[in-house]
């Protein structure tokens, strides 16, 4: 049975590992961001170890315009957790595949600027052509749904159904009721009868948890002796860890506990690791992710409900487009029933069972990129502007983001080696000597550092670095894995820099084209001036080369001027033209055509001996133009035409 177990956890490990590499593909490709890729790093390689629990991960960039400077990436609470992180990714894998513009955001249940109902009104406010929520409290969040269908803006719920006759259009999620039947039907198999039982949820007024253990009380009843009513853990690790820490305490016969909502299993898992209960208590945790992950690999957890997040992003942004683009009655019919268009939980066990799916099949089936709908992409390529929409899902605390931290290249510290030398490696800080963070590193009782080099094209971009409390816990075939997820890291991250590099280089480009824009239309404006200087008389003066854009802008600023003086005679001087080719010519011949057709004669002035011999050796014929040598003559003579005449006093 051992072996066994251990067969499936190498399994597990490969699994993961592909995993891993896929999403860190996933990551440079849909964000550009080097916290996604820091994310995904962070949430896999914790689970990728057979034997040991790593208690850090860092990783460490150098500044690619400074390379003595460093920047430092490590878990910090409050930002996306795993699991809605796999929603978001699913939504924009969707919204990529179908040419939408989605933008996804976590709000909490308060009704402040990050508050649910805030972000719908931001919605609404832009004007999006469609809205998904997974409400945290759908009864105090119906009536702006209402004020979405009043405004003729699709709205769907996911993750979390909304309450009964909502103005939500559909409910696109997981079953819970039918989920949480399913936990208690794998736990009646794990317990015995008249056992008594522990649930938690993380909040007691979103449905989600609630239909869950509802299902789970369902599937128990008349097998257990005592059903606890369900814990709410709030949203709150450390208060669903605590919690349950009383609970054991105060309940040494309980048998088995149910986590409804993604954190909650793993706060049992804390719970029993601490008491030391694990074993004892079949724990069925509700999504996967890295705790559970865990939690089944060491034997804490028994089974896995796992929710198909990343399907559920991409069918409710699918969802949406459909309704938009073919009407909600058509998008709906054949796929919602009661209101809701069911993606399915699977029970997941580290080993394969008659009721369960392995737990590294499982990851396999995730890592699967789900089928684009190409007629609704042909459909949504007949709008004159791509679709907009907006998925509000649940901020959750203490899910771990990375912080940034810069600091500078030391070589006499485990990092600076690694970077400066290229090369990975392995020591215990209790023991070690000579580095200076030795004394940092061992004072959380650290007895493990593994740090290995970021290299791509012959180039240390930083340096991976994870951290344990068991000495000698780095194998050399977990040194081997860690050096080829550095390897990959690092083509991805290289990848990352160069598309940010490129995107801020465009930037600038863009910035300058814009101002050197300005420039040329100021110039261009200044060097078509139509000036008066007399009644009837106009005066332009031109410099420069003159091209086709100022040709163009040069007659018509002429001609516009012509009506609206009632001139009779324009003065062109190109005292100030660089060169006159032919070109130049023909745009002189064509400009004196065209404003004699107004009634009105050019005098070219301004033709200086050396164009004077241009003129003549392109064989250009301008004897249909008066001509006078400069303006002053060209002045005398436009006045003369009409009757007038120079006059200078003393």
């Amino acid at each position: 049975m051992d072996n066994q177990r251990q067969l499936y956890r190498e399994l597990t490990l490969a699994a993961q590992e592909t995993r891993l590499m896929l999403e860190l593909l996933d990551a440079a490709a849909a964000s550009g961001d080097v916290r996604s890729v820091v994310r995904v790093v962070q949430d896999n390689l914790l689970t990728v170890f057979a034997a040991q629990v790593w208690s850090g991960v860092r990783l460490v960039l150098r500044d690619a315009r400074d390379p003595q400077r460093l920047y430092e990436y490590r878990a910090v609470g409050g930002g996306i957790s795993r699991y809605w992180d796999n929603v978001r990714r699913g939504a924009m894998l969707a919204a990529a595949d179908l040419g939408i513009e989605l933008t996804f955001v976590l709000g909490d249940g308060g009704d402040d600027l990050t508050g649910q109902r805030q972000q719908i009104i931001a919605a609404l406010h832009d004007r999006v052509d469609g809205i998904g929520v997974a409400p945290i409290a759908a009864a105090a969040l119906e009536p702006i749904f209402a004020d979405a269908r009043a405004a003729a803006v699709p709205l769907v719920t996911f993750d979390t159904p909304p309450i009964a006759d909502s103005a939500a259009l559909v409910y696109i999620g997981t079953d819970n009721y039918a989920a949480g039947r399913r936990a208690g039907e794998v736990l009646r198999q794990l317990v015995p009868p008249e056992a008594e039982v522990a649930t938690a949820v993380d909040s007691l007024v979103a449905r989600n948890g609630v239909e869950r253990v509802r299902g789970f009380r369902d599937a128990l009843a008349g097998h257990t002796s005592a059903i606890m009513d369900p814990l709410e853990d709030q949203y709150d690790a450390e208060r669903g860890r605590a919690t349950a820490v009383a609970v054991l305490a105060a309940q040494p016969n309980l048998a088995g506990a149910f986590g409804a909502c993604g954190a909650n299993g793993p706060n049992w898992g804390r719970a029993l690791d601490a008491t030391q209960r694990a074993g004892s208590v079949r724990l069925i945790c509700f999504d996967i992710g890295a705790d559970s992950v865990r939690l089944l690999m060491d034997g804490t957890a028994s089974a896995v409900i796992a929710q198909r997040e990343r399907e559920m992003g991409y069918r409710t942004v699918e969802i949406l487009a459909r309704i938009v683009t073919a009407g909600a009655q058509h998008a709906l019919a054949g796929t919602a029933t009661d209101g809701m268009i069911d993606t399915p939980v699977d029970v997941v066990t580290l080993e394969r069972t008659p009721y369960s799916t392995a737990l590294h099949e499982y990851l396999q089936l995730q890592s699967r990129r789900p089928a684009p709908d190409l007629a609704l992409k042909a459909a949504l390529t007949q709008r004159s502007a791509p679709l907009r929409l907006t998925l509000v899902g649940m901020a959750e605390r203490n899910a771990p983001v990375p912080g940034e931290h810069m600091l500078p290249l030391d070589p006499q510290t485990l990092v600076g080696q690694v970077i400066t030398r290229g090369r990975a490696q392995v020591l215990d800080p209790q023991t070690a000597v000579g580095w200076h963070d030795l004394a940092t590193l061992a004072a959380d009782g650290t007895r493990t550092c593994v740090a290995t080099p970021l290299l791509t094209r012959g180039q240390v971009l930083g340096a991976l670095c994870f951290t344990s409390t068991t000495p000698d816990a780095c194998t050399p075939a977990d040194l081997a894995l860690v050096e080829r997820i550095g390897a990959v890291t690092a083509s991805v991250i290289d990848r990352v820099q160069l598309l940010t590099q490129a995107e801020r280089r465009a930037r600038e480009l863009e910035a300058a084209a814009q101002r050197q824009e300005a420039m040329l239309a100021t110039i261009l404006e200044i060097s078509t001036q139509v000036v008066p200087i007399a009644p009837g008389i106009l005066v332009v003066p031109l410099t420069g080369t003159i091209d086709a854009t100022r040709a163009e802008r040069m007659v018509g600023a002429l001609l516009a001027k012509i009506g609206a003086r009632a001139a009779h005679s324009v003065l062109l001087d190109i005292t100030g033209v660089s060169i006159v080719d032919t070109y130049v010519a023909q745009v002189l011949i064509q400009t004196a055509q065209a404003v004699r057709l107004l009634g009105a004669e050019v005098v070219l002035v301004g033709i200086t001996p050396a164009v004077a011999q241009t003129i003549v050796s392109l064989g250009v014929d301008l004897s249909s133009m008066t001509t006078r040598a400069d303006l002053a003559s060209g002045f005398a003579f436009a006045l003369a035409r009409r009757g007038g005449r120079i006059s200078y006093g003393r």
